[in-house]
């Protein structure tokens, strides 16, 4: 199956995430929260594959030119998991401020990641501390509800307008997505 042997965008994403990285810092005045983020995303991603693919080829320097080595060997996921995975979440966590927007990284969302990091490595403990954050922070709740349980999942995109958008007190990281909207531009229509 060739599109699940395709790393092409997960290695764009990836790269996305370094460039951010590296330039962010380089910004007067710049946003810390958007170098959370960053580090969030580079997490999350490389937590995603090694739990799918084990070991990958790294990358922590962004490709910046066509001259680069792209033939890395795989690293394996445990040096992966402790060098980047996380080591990202905790910088994420150290510089986000903002606790919930349910379209971006937060601190919450950081903390859901980190517990699912924790849980995926047996260490319930740690888990349990970043779950306790959540519930801490009063953002987030159960829906009580058959009908407020279906607003968590349906998405009805209407021609011309938005429609039904997603909502409930559970959602901590919603994806916009238009199959209209291209990419590379968000915003635009086609």
């Amino acid at each position: 199956n060739s599109a699940v042997i395709d790393w092409s965008d997960f290695y764009i994403a990836v790269n996305r995430a370094n460039l951010a990285i590296k330039y962010i810092p380089q910004i007067n005045g710049f946003n810390p929260n958007l170098l959370a983020e960053a580090y969030a995303i580079r997490a999350y991603l490389y937590f995603d594959a090694i739990r799918v693919w084990g070991a990958v080829p790294l990358f922590t320097d962004p490709v910046e030119s066509s001259a680069q080595d792209l033939a890395l060997p795989r690293t394996d996921g445990n040096t992966i998991m402790n060098d980047v995975v996380i080591p990202d979440m905790l910088e994420a966590e150290k510089l986000m401020s903002l606790i919930a927007d349910k379209y971006r990284f937060t601190r919450t969302t950081i903390w859901a990641l980190q517990a699912d990091v924790y849980m995926w490595q047996n260490d319930y403990a740690k888990a349990k501390e970043v779950l306790d954050k959540i519930v801490a922070s009063n953002e987030y709740s159960l829906v009580n509800s058959p009908e407020a349980w279906q607003n968590l999942f349906i998405n009805d995109i209407q021609e011309g307008g938005p429609g039904k958008v997603m909502t409930g007190p559970e959602l901590m990281l919603s994806i916009r997505y238009d199959i209209n909207e291209p990419r590379d531009n968000p915003g635009q229509t086609r």
